[in-house]
């Protein structure tokens, strides 16, 4: 079965482009252009949220993604990493890396789930990435809604409850929440 993960809601943009598409996006608002059969066209992006990963990584062209970065109004970038990417941002939000938060751990095609309790504390203003979308969400008044009044621990707790409760009836016993994480 599935490993302990968040519900997936409904994104409520229909419209995508591929991160190759990056710099043309920036550089042409408005510009039509062919994806996946279908004739669109790029929006005039003002703002752009980059959460983990980093472009400027494996852009086939630097120079125009430099240039690319430079048009929005603002460039936030929310990484654990001083990358290229948070190097071009006009805001950075440092996040925590794993050993800096507590955390479940499984791979896709794994059949191990283990506890991933916090290592050590987080560097400098390093905040784990649900405290900053916390954040985030009660700057926009949507905090309720984001957190359902959850700490990231008792997020945890859910999580794993709910994915117990599918193995259980499913036919496998799996232990508490509380035996699970004291397994570490």
């Amino acid at each position: 079965l599935f490993a302990p993960r968040f519900q997936q809601g409904t994104n409520g943009i229909d419209s995508c482009i591929p991160v190759a598409r990056i710099a043309d996006m920036l550089l042409n608002p408005g510009a039509a252009y062919d994806y996946d059969g279908q004739r669109r066209r790029y929006p005039d992006v003002k703002l752009v949220y980059w959460s983990g990963g980093n472009p400027f990584h494996h852009h086939q062209n630097l120079a125009r993604l430099r240039e690319a970065f430079a048009r929005p109004q603002t460039v936030v970038v929310h990484d654990p990493f001083w990358t290229a990417t948070a190097r071009h941002a006009d805001i950075v939000l440092p996040s925590t890396m794993s050993v800096e938060r507590d955390d479940i751990g499984a791979g896709s095609g794994d059949s191990t789930l283990f506890a991933m309790p916090q290592l050590t504390e987080p560097y400098g203003q390093a905040r784990d990435d649900y405290a900053t979308f916390a954040a985030l969400a009660e700057r926009l008044g949507v905090d309720k809604s984001f957190t359902e009044g959850r700490t990231a621990g008792e997020w945890l707790s859910h999580m794993y409850g709910e994915w117990r409760s599918a193995m259980q009836a499913a036919g496998h016993e799996m232990p508490s929440f509380e035996d699970f994480w004291a397994s570490e």
